[in-house]
């Protein structure tokens, strides 16, 4: 699947991976993936090696990729640009979105010259910003979104 196809037809199924060290964030993730695509195959990875694995035994049409994940130090942009480079080269025909805690507009214009079709900031990306992430991928070929933090009111849960 290229950028152009990111909609997606009713018949066809979409085979998604998500690599990402935090479980909520994972989960979360993958619960988006499946409301948006009507049918999909979502496997997840919460360790770099598991990645790795996962991406020698399957094609991906969607790859989600925190390249935070342990092992690689947050402060050291050739080392996630370098997660994000190796995820490219072993899923070429897939969509990639990288999503971390630590944007920087600097990052995400070289992730995107490294292949990935969006750049996603943790802070602010709720179901709707990821979907409406996904649809900007399939319109303009990339989607660059820094932190966003709305002026809310505070959440009171009983």
């Amino acid at each position: 699947m290229n950028t152009a196809e990111m909609t997606i037809s009713d018949e066809q199924t979409v085979r998604a991976l998500v690599i990402e060290d935090h479980d909520l964030m994972r989960l979360s993730l993958i619960h988006e993936i499946k409301r948006y695509f009507r049918s999909c195959i979502v496997l997840g990875a919460q360790t770099w090696e598991v990645a790795i694995g996962l991406m020698a035994e399957h094609e991906f049409d969607l790859v989600i990729t925190d390249p935070g994940l342990p092992g690689v130090d947050p402060t050291a942009p050739s080392q996630r640009l370098s997660v994000v480079g190796e995820v490219v080269e072993a899923c070429p025909r897939a969509v990639h979105v990288v999503i971390t805690g630590s944007d920087k507009m600097e990052e995400g214009l070289a992730c995107q010259k490294l292949g990935a079709n969006a750049y996603l900031a943790k802070t602010g990306l709720d179901g709707d910003r990821l979907i409406a992430a996904l649809q900007r991928i399939s319109e303009e070929g990339f989607c660059l979104s820094l932190s966003e933090i709305p002026n809310k009111p505070p959440e009171y849960h009983y």
